[in-house]
């Protein structure tokens, strides 16, 4: 069957689903710009919901209390680093600009200034994170100095990856003066944790997180909960539970919980799937197609057969879908493809390669040099700084430092000299890098294809 062809003209298009993409769409649909959004935005299963802007830095010291130490010293021993591109200021305002526009859109986060919170997580660590879901918010506060009580841990029997016990476990030794486990008779800590395992019917042969999630919408399933754990909670300071408490409702069905049970509750993030994540993609998408902008989903991005993808001022990109040829004509093109799991880069025995233009990718010189002895290797891998280099407004520049072509830009994990995992600036980079691109082409008069 001959794939239906079709064609459609915008100012900027925007390759890539990820909080990168949809950041970067979000701010041009804000100017004024007429946008085009393509990319599976599959990447927000993996995504525990937490915005980090800088968790780590130096890698061998620990998490960081205040970002903007770290991300000092970062940019000063790294100045290639995305963060080196900008200051403070526009990095921080980059987030807010995220967190704004998803505040509006129904999904609410919160922070402590400029300071990073410890978000305990179901293995029983805790995390940091500059900007978190305000259903975990509550969690933070075990690590407060000065704060304790008594921890209610609650769990479903045959949801897969959260247990209470486990969790515990983990928290007891991670800070023994400020954990203990109630049932084991120990009484000598800021936080005495006990567990609750609930039963559901027909939960016998496992309970899927995004299943447990869509009952939490459910009244009746909400208020039977609250009736099971009342005894418990009448004993508790907190209770936390594994976040899937709802998928568009999360923060009413807490608030009406912790009203019923008089104590505060908070979230845990787990294992992906990520019911936080999809919350996120959801509250992007809805709030997306409430202006209008226009998605492709399940294409295939690459350039035309003639191979030439800018032509007499517009960039000229296909996306292929088993049934549909879309011909895309833009005046910008912001490249948010991410890196190897989002796609935007592939790994091959020549080297890095990017997917969709063949930009020059900056990479280690030989495979050797990919990944080092230790698969937990504090400093990561070197394969883990390979992406696209660019200039000052994240637009792609060649070997020797030039412009590859005017109004295209990168965004997110494609970047290069880009270790984010282990840094914990994911959402940083992908704000400040995505609004930064938008903001400047729409300076440079990028509007009215």
């Amino acid at each position: 069957m001959t794939p239906f062809d079709t064609d459609i003209s915008c100012d900027l298009l925007v390759v890539g689903s990820g909080v990168a993409g949809m950041a970067a769409t979000a701010r041009a649909a804000e100017l004024g710009l007429k946008v085009v959004r393509c990319g599976n935005p599959s990447q927000f299963y993996f995504m525990s919901g937490i915005l980090d802007l800088l968790g780590a830095y130096p890698l061998d010291q620990g998490f960081l209390e205040t970002p903007k130490a770290g991300w000092e010293q970062l940019v000063a021993a790294e100045p290639d680093h995305p963060y080196a591109r900008a200051s403070w200021n526009a990095l921080t305002q980059s987030i807010d600009t995220l967190t704004n526009f998803l505040e509006r859109a129904g999904l609410h986060y919160v922070g402590q200034g400029d300071s990073n919170m410890l978000i305990p997580t179901a293995l029983g660590t805790v995390r940091p994170g500059y900007r978190v879901p305000v259903t975990m918010a509550n969690g933070a506060k075990l690590m407060e100095n000065g704060t304790g009580g008594r921890l209610l841990l609650v769990d479903f029997a045959g949801l897969k990856g959260f247990s209470a016990a486990q969790m515990a476990s983990g928290l007891v030794p991670l800070a023994p003066k400020r954990f203990s486990l109630a049932c084991a008779g120990l009484h000598n800590s800021d936080w005495q944790i006990s567990c609750k395992r609930i039963s559901l019917p027909g939960s016998e042969h496992g309970l899927d997180p995004l299943d447990l999630a869509a009952r939490f919408e459910n009244r009746e399933f909400v208020a039977g909960l609250i009736r099971e754990l009342a005894p418990e909670a009448k004993g508790a300071d907190m209770i936390g539970l594994p976040a899937v408490c709802g998928l568009d409702h999360c923060q009413e069905i807490l608030a009406e919980m912790e009203e019923a049970l008089k104590v505060p509750l908070f979230e845990i993030p787990m294992m992906p799937p990520s019911i936080p994540g999809i919350r996120l993609k959801n509250a992007f998408e809805k709030a997306l197609a409430a202006m209008d902008i226009p998605f492709i989903g399940g294409a295939k991005i690459q350039v035309p057969e003639s191979g030439r993808w800018h032509e007499e001022g517009r960039f000229h990109l296909e996306a292929q879908a088993p049934s549909l040829v879309t011909r895309i004509a833009a005046k910008g093109v912001i490249l948010a493809s991410g890196s190897f799991v989002g796609g935007g880069l592939v790994g091959e025995r020549t080297g890095v390669r990017e997917t969709i233009l063949g930009l020059p990718v900056s990479q280690p010189q030989s495979r050797e040099d990919w990944h080092g002895t230790s698969f937990f290797d504090s400093q990561g891998h070197g394969i883990n700084l390979a992406g696209i280099r660019t200039d000052t407004v994240f637009s792609p520049v060649d070997g020797n430092g030039e412009r590859i072509q005017d109004h295209l830009y990168a965004a997110g994990g494609i970047l290069a000299h880009n270790n984010w995992t282990r840094l914990k600036s994911g959402a940083g980079t992908a704000c400040l890098s995505a609004i930064t691109a938008v903001e400047d082409f729409h300076g440079r008069g990028g509007s009215h294809a």
